[in-house]
Parts: C-alpha cells; sequence; structure tokens
C-alpha cells in the first residue's frame, strides 16, 4: 500500500485532530487489504514487509490473495475511517456543514500519509476525550 504515515499506525492516527463529532480511528485498505498468499513465502524470508512482498510479485509472480483481484501492492491504497457522531437535535444541514469543515481540515494530512480518501462509520454516541485540540467541529 501507498502508506506514507513513518510513525507507527497509531502515532499517525492520533495525530489527527478530532472533537466530539469526528475522530480518525484507524485506517483501511482500499479496494481491500493486500492479502498475503503462500507464494509470498517462496522468497524465503522470514518477515513479510512492503520490500518482500514487492519482490515476491516480481520474482515469484505472487499476486494479492483477495479472489478476483489483479492489482499489485501498490496498487492498493489506504484510506482513513472516521467516526461521525450526529446529536439527535443537530440538524442534518448543520452536521453536513461540520463533517465537510472536518474533512477539509484533515484533508493535506490525509494527501501527505499517502491516503486516497475517507470511509465513515456512524457512532452511537459521542466520543469521549480530552478536547484541547481547539477543534470545535
Amino acid at each position: 500500500m501507498a502508506k506514507k504515515i513513518e510513525k507507527t499506525k497509531d502515532e499517525g492516527i492520533a495525530e489527527y485532530p478530532y472533537s466530539m463529532h469526528f475522530k480518525v480511528i484507524d485506517t483501511i485498505g482500499v479496494p481491500h487489504t493486500y492479502c498475503i498468499t503462500p507464494k509470498h513465502l517462496e522468497t524465503g524470508h522470514v518477515y513479510v514487509d512492503e520490500w518482500t512482498i514487492k519482490e515476491a510479485e516480481l520474482e515469484c509472480g505472487a499476486k494479492c490473495g483477495v479472489k478476483g483481484c489483479d492489482l499489485s501492492y501498490e496498487e492498493h491504497k489506504t484510506a482513513l475511517l472516521v467516526l461521525c457522531f450526529q446529536d439527535e437535535d443537530l440538524p442534518d444541514d448543520l452536521y453536513h456543514e461540520m463533517l465537510q469543515a472536518y474533512l477539509m481540515e484533515i484533508k493535506d494530512k490525509c494527501e501527505a500519509d499517502g491516503c486516497v480518501g475517507f470511509a465513515f462509520m456512524k457512532a452511537s454516541e459521542p466520543h469521549k476525550g480530552e478536547f484541547d485540540n481547539g477543534n470545535d467541529n
């Protein structure tokens, strides 16, 4: 995957601003997570990482193990998973404006981290945490 986050995944995600309504909680593979197969292990490496996956594709003909997938490792991308909470009394149009503002706020970092977009997960309650990041979305 073409992910540029050089920290651990959790450290990279923790750097995104958040509020009680919106928070980046994870990354997801697009169109799906690259799947390792026994062919990837034919290179003889003990560990599988980005370099050994690419080597296995070139030297052994390894491919993503998802049925019907013909994409290379490089063609699999990463998106941010955003947890979203909408108060019952918050009008939809205002909520959508807040979401748009939040996404615009994190867009540059998302792109710098090599992510290609966003996926959303509805939350049943507001995010609880310290809201000292100056974000009131």
